[in-house]
């Protein structure tokens, strides 16, 4: 398709939604696909999104929702530009400048700490200089001390993931896209990212697209929302309305699934659609996780966490009490 993605010159007056904010971005019709091997000499066609449309405004905090296979990280990469749709198109206000967080970019692991981190921030768009200038607060961050001037092989798994997001979280766009980031580092880490994070999102002049496996997450940071499933989009809008219509799609799926993972005395966490708390099912007991450390600390994921109706938790609870007593 010609114009897959244009800037448009007039879309800076132009694109207004109702609430008055201003349209940045506007993805109309857009669908992507790939063309499977099936048999020898036979191929066949698999949409990764299908006629997605919606527009993202200045200000804007935009969760991207959906199941494993959704097209999520797929959408970021069309939005970043690292993609072309092959059909609709992306309409971007002049100029727009949209980065694509990715932690731990040109990292190489015979360069000292510091020496990737000046790398790292020009492989994501910065210049030298700005990266010295912000080089300080980079150290900081991700608490390395003498360690920035170590060679990144001796670093731990967690060392250099606070490096990366600390690199990474220097970027100034026009549109942040954040494809789950929040599942690296220790759980201490975790949620000093989460803290950090939280508040660029809620910054008045910033304008993120946030993709998650976790409802929680989306329901802490965006104000509006899309729910993608099977590269389609279900829902869009505010992003209460959003997960509450998610949630009610997989609170059957899930309550069968955990109670065939009871049943063969797997561990299971769960949790109340539209509640916070985190319960872990194991040996016959239901405990609540009180923190996320907690919940990190059990080897929690947030994709691991099935979601279930109030009615369905109770009826569950008492299922395996009564195992239990017997």
């Amino acid at each position: 398709m010609i114009d897959a993605v244009r800037e448009q010159p007039g879309m800076r007056d132009a694109a207004q939604d109702g609430d008055g904010g201003e349209a940045l971005l506007s993805l109309r019709g857009v669908s992507l696909a790939y063309w499977l091997k099936k048999g020898f000499l036979r191929r066949k066609k698999l949409y990764a999104l299908r006629d997605v449309s919606f527009d993202l405004r200045r200000g804007d905090s935009l969760g991207v929702i959906g199941r494993n296979g959704s097209g999520k990280s797929t959408l970021l990469r069309l939005i970043a530009g690292v993609m072309t749709p092959d059909g609709g198109e992306i309409v971007k206000r002049p100029g727009l400048r949209v980065s694509l967080l990715s932690l731990q970019l040109g990292f190489i692991d015979y360069l000292t700490g510091r020496e990737n981190a000046i790398l790292s921030g020009m492989f994501l768009g910065m210049s030298k200089r700005e990266i010295l200038d912000r080089i300080d607060p980079i150290i900081e961050f991700a608490e390395l001390g003498e360690f920035i001037d170590q060679p990144l092989a001796s670093y731990s798994s967690g060392m250099r993931a606070r490096l990366g997001f600390a690199v990474a979280f220097q970027l100034d766009p026009d549109i942040l896209l954040i494809d789950e980031v929040l599942g690296v580092g220790d759980a201490e880490f975790q949620e000093r990212s989460f803290s950090v994070l939280k508040e660029r999102v809620r910054s008045a002049d910033s304008t993120v697209v946030f993709v998650s496996h976790s409802a929680n997450n989306v329901r802490g940071l965006c104000n509006r929302a899309v729910w993608l499933d099977e590269g389609q989009v279900r829902a869009a809008g505010d992003s209460g309305d959003v997960l509450r219509a998610y949630e009610d799609s997989i609170t059957t799926k899930h309550f069968e699934d955990v109670k065939s993972r009871v049943e063969g005395q797997l561990r299971t966490f769960v949790r109340v659609a539209g509640e916070q708390t985190v319960y872990v099912v194991e040996q016959g007991r239901f405990q609540p996780l009180k923190s996320w450390n907690e919940f990190v600390s059990v080897r929690g994921r947030p994709e691991d966490i099935r979601v279930l109706e109030r009615e369905q938790f109770e009826k569950l609870r008492k299922a395996v009490e009564r195992n239990t007593a017997s």
